[in-house]
């Protein structure tokens, strides 16, 4: 159901991506250090009855990019858009991963009225909403062992080895995305916003508890605000729980074209 394909974007770029079903569209933007394979079960889930297209932006191996200067706010967008009309995706709702939400929430920004809506699993606005909320345990999946696990620690080190190869690219990247703070606008996107956080037993608001929740995450501006919570999961929530995810997706994806009518 899924088919890994390539968008070619000038010479010695090209993006690579992951594209399934059809139905309603869904996007999935990874985070740093991850990739759309990480979505891969999910992706499988989901393409069931939408059409599914995960992205794998500049800074990660499946994609050939060169070493330059590469700026989050301004250089990404024009991929994105390149990459989402040749594969032929129109409205959609944006999901990203960690970081990954920020590069949703920049996309939301600009394309209003053709995103319905963002979710992010394990993303958040900035670093302070980040750091009060994930799980201690986060840097590698928590419910995953053996060749699973070996799997995805390979690729994690295949995209540092590229980040490194490409240091114009890392430092000048890193630092335009890290200044990136999307909590003081992201009320002009009058869409939906839905968080998906893994719960290890950290400290968080009950899930009834609006006025908590939109304190926690920096969220205060936003009205249909949706949370879920995955027990036993951490930061690679997709990984350890991938049915879980899907089917809080989905339901929120349902949710978004809902409000859009």
């Amino acid at each position: 159901m899924l088919e890994s394909r390539y968008v070619e974007f000038g010479p010695g770029r090209q993006i690579h991506a992951l594209v399934g079903g059809s139905g309603s569209a869904v996007v999935i933007f990874p985070g740093n250090g991850g990739s759309v394979a990480d979505f891969k079960e999910v992706c499988q889930d989901l393409a069931k009855d939408h059409m599914v297209v995960g992205l794998d932006l500049p800074g990660r191996s499946e994609t050939q990019w060169p070493d330059i200067r590469f700026d989050f706010a301004a250089d990404l967008q024009p991929v994105i858009d390149w990459s989402l009309s040749q594969l032929g995706v129109g409205i959609h709702v944006a999901v990203g991963h960690g970081s990954g939400a920020l590069v949703a929430l920049h996309h939301a920004q600009r394309h209003f009225g053709q995103v319905l809506g963002v979710s992010m699993v394990e993303g958040y606005v900035n670093l302070d909403a980040q750091n009060k909320t994930v799980a201690k345990r986060y840097r590698r999946p928590v419910g995953m062992s053996g060749e699973a696990l070996e799997v995805f620690d390979a690729r994690r080190r295949d995209h540092a080895a590229w980040l490194n190869a490409h240091s114009t690219f890392r430092e000048s990247f890193n630092a335009t995305q890290r200044a990136y703070d999307a909590s003081d606008w992201i009320g002009e996107l009058d869409i939906p916003i839905h968080v998906i956080v893994g719960d290890q037993g950290q400290p968080l608001p009950a899930l009834s508890d609006h006025a908590g929740w939109h304190r926690q995450l920096n969220l205060s501006q936003i009205d249909e605000l949706q949370i879920t919570l995955i027990k036993e999961a951490g930061y690679w929530a997709m990984l350890d729980d991938p049915s879980e995810v899907a089917r809080a997706l989905r339901t929120f994806v349902d949710l978004a074209h809902k409000a859009s009518k």
